[in-house]
């Protein structure tokens, strides 16, 4: 009786952790379609840097300082300009100065909502890398675990 339990625990676990690890790998396929099928019906304009912020506070990634920084950008469709403040959308986005340019992507009937037409694809790809590592990191905890019982068990026996 107590081994049947056992086995439908591992089961659930199982199930879990499959589930958990799939998770990831739809969420970032299914981001980087998005973008794709955004990107075949997007249409592109330039966009000028009009100003630029570091905020004082800095956010900090392991070891490295990063900066908060704000860009405002100011772009033009069909003779309307269009402004918007961008926090870290671009890469390199310290590197950036007033009065750069670059291209900016927006749907048709929709020019208020432009993008870099690499956001999705970056979180995505980010999805994905978590879906690998997790797994990796789970089972080898779980083999560590169990091997570890495994040794104590002979060790009374």
């Amino acid at each position: 009786m107590v081994k049947s339990k056992k086995k439908k625990m591992n089961r659930g676990v199982l199930i879990f952790l499959i589930l958990f690890t799939i998770f990831p790998f739809i969420l970032g396929a299914m981001l980087i379609i998005y973008n794709h099928v955004y990107m075949s019906k997007a249409e592109s304009t330039e966009a000028v840097v009009t100003f630029i912020q570091e905020r004082r506070d800095v956010m900090r990634l392991f070891t490295q300082k990063i900066p908060h920084i704000r860009i405002s950008i100011k772009y033009t469709v069909d003779g309307v300009d269009y402004h918007d403040v961008w926090s870290d959308k671009i890469k390199n986005a310290a590197t950036v100065k007033v009065g750069d340019t670059f291209p900016v992507y927006y749907q048709p009937g929709k020019p208020e909502k432009a993008t870099t037409g690499h956001d999705m694809v970056s979180a995505g790809i980010v999805c994905i890398v978590w879906g690998v590592i997790q797994p990796v990191f789970i089972f080898a905890v779980g083999f560590l675990s169990a091997r570890k019982k495994r040794e104590k068990r002979e060790k009374n026996e």
